[in-house]
């Protein structure tokens, strides 16, 4: 058992606050939320991949009202961070894949993919991407938008150190936000049109994808 878990299974329901502030020690939750907002059309149903707690979806559902956010991840346990209050505009599919759910027939505007490829072997990213390439073709998404940490500064560096030894995780190796765009270009090829790098939170960037 990692020192993560158990800590959350010592503080149970009083876990919460307790992992908010941790998190903040990385990431202004607020910032990255206002920013994946802004990138989805009005009244969008987005697919957020490998969301875990929440904690981001809850805070651009709080943002914005008109959107409705189905949360896939393989943890059993997800969501546990979202605010009650909108759990009705939220679909929960805890241990299922993104396939399994892009395979439902369902559509898309936008998809969501927050801290997640950094936990990704990197012998195993390329088969990600491809994934992912066929989840939009099944959804009809074309709008891609990707928040991971940056290597090589403090808050990267401290990001790192967390994940491998009190979350447990220690395959877990940063990007670059120029190898990611590279990645991505070469698995889509020409279908991805463009591809825009941001910084809304310092050591946290976001890409937005977006294809033909």
């Amino acid at each position: 058992m990692t020192i993560g878990q158990i800590v959350r299974r010592i503080l149970g329901k009083n876990f919460q606050p307790v992992g908010k502030l941790y998190r903040s020690i990385f990431v202004d939750i607020h910032k990255i939320a206002a920013f994946i907002g802004d990138q989805i059309p009005a009244g969008s149903r987005c697919l957020d991949i490998g969301g875990g707690d929440g904690m981001i979806v809850s805070a651009m559902l709080e943002q914005r009202p008109d959107l409705h956010v189905t949360m896939t991840d393989i943890a059993p346990n997800i969501g546990s961070f979202i605010d009650p209050k909108f759990l009705d505009r939220v679909m929960l599919h805890p241990a299922t894949t993104a396939k399994s759910v892009a395979g439902t027939g369902r559509s898309f505007n936008a998809i969501t993919i927050a801290d997640v490829l950094h936990h990704v072997p990197a012998d195993a990213r390329s088969m990600f991407w491809s994934d992912l390439r066929e989840i939009c073709r099944d959804t009809g998404c074309r709008t891609i938008i990707v928040k991971d940490v940056c290597p090589g500064t403090l808050r990267g560096f401290l990001s790192l150190m967390c994940d491998r030894y009190i979350t447990g995780d220690r395959h877990v190796t940063l990007i670059r936000p120029d190898d990611m765009i590279a990645d991505i270009k070469h698995i889509f090829q020409t279908d991805a049109v463009d591809i825009s790098h941001s910084e809304p939170d310092k050591a946290n960037y976001c890409l937005v994808v977006n294809l033909k």
